[in-house]
């Protein structure tokens, strides 16, 4: 089987992190607006207002497709994508690959 998303292993790769933080969300009972989200707020606030460049989340793709007609009904379309992400996009944990490629082929009957 081929897995859509591994979340297991994005688990498995911040686990360091995330497990103290929620422990001691739960610890201090700290749902909403406890000190986890101020402090979560005053850095997106810094970051928002800084002078640094930022960086967009960027995707350039490129598509190339054929058909061809074996008579007046009948044809044959082949396509494919490349797909290149950019920038924070291509280093977030959740993507598994920066350059996937995607291709279909189609056949079909015009009446």
């Amino acid at each position: 089987m081929i897995k859509f998303l591994d979340l297991q292993s994005q688990y498995a790769s911040l686990r360091g992190e995330m497990d103290p933080a929620i422990a001691g969300i739960l610890r201090d009972a700290t749902f909403i607006g406890g000190a986890p989200v101020q402090a979560f707020e005053r850095e997106f606030a810094a970051y928002l207002e800084s002078d640094k460049p930022r960086r967009e989340a960027r995707d350039l793709r490129g598509t190339a497709s054929l058909t061809y007609s074996f008579n007046a009904e009948w044809s044959l379309t082949g396509a494919v994508t490349v797909r290149s992400l950019q920038g924070d996009v291509k280093r977030s944990p959740i993507v598994n690959e920066d350059t996937p490629v995607a291709g279909v082929l189609a056949l079909s009957y015009s009446f």
